[in-house]
């Protein structure tokens, strides 16, 4: 336990000074594994001046250490969980943020109905995603029978252009028929006239 009275715990391998800390940390990582956020980084450093020397005196370099960092929609977000905010660490953020102007500072006050936000946010995401998947079938569905109509609509009229086909060569075969016919008829004519012609000799 440290002075602020905070009780140390381990979470995921992790230690972290507090059980809000931890808390938080688990927040974080179900939105990363939701793709809310990525590259979560613990405790990481950020140099407000350097170390100098003065009058043989040397003055250490000041750093501020978060309690997270990761990105968010395209932006590096800081984070810092704090049950409460000491005289240093208000002058660490003001400094922070002088020398890293493009950086987010957050202070994170934990709640446990926190939890509950993020768990109900994931189970919104969860119904998204489900509710896109079903549109997306209904498409797919729907192409995919167009796609059997349209085979099935080819075959019948490819079938109907060999019954066409068909009934060309019936046709064509009649006509022949009938040309002989014809043909035949002709020259039965001829005959018989000229049978007539005989007689009337």
């Amino acid at each position: 336990m440290n002075k602020y009275r905070n009780k140390k715990v381990i979470v995921d391998g992790e230690e972290f000074d507090s059980k809000k800390e931890g808390n938080r940390y688990k927040e974080l990582r179900l939105l990363e594994r939701a793709g809310e956020i990525s590259n979560l980084e613990l405790q990481p450093r950020f140099l407000l001046q350097d170390s100098f020397k003065k009058n043989g005196r040397t003055f250490r370099k000041i750093e501020y250490v978060a309690d997270f960092k990761y990105i968010e929609n395209g932006k590096m977000i800081v984070e810092d969980v704090k049950g409460m905010q000491t005289d240093v660490f208000k002058l660490k953020h003001k400094i922070f943020e002088k020398v890293y102007p493009d950086l987010e500072l957050r202070i994170i006050k934990w709640k446990e109905r926190n939890k509950w936000k993020i768990i109900k946010k994931i189970i919104r995401m969860i119904i998204i995603f489900v509710s896109i998947a079903y549109v997306v079938g209904i498409i797919l569905g729907t192409i995919l029978g167009l796609m059997i109509a349209y085979d099935r609509d080819k075959e019948l009229i490819h079938n109907q252009y060999i019954e066409l086909d068909n009934s060309k060569e019936v046709i064509d075969k009649l006509t022949q028929e009938n040309n002989k016919l014809e043909t035949i008829l002709n020259n039965y004519t001829i005959e018989e006239r000229k049978e007539g012609n005989s007689y009337a000799q």
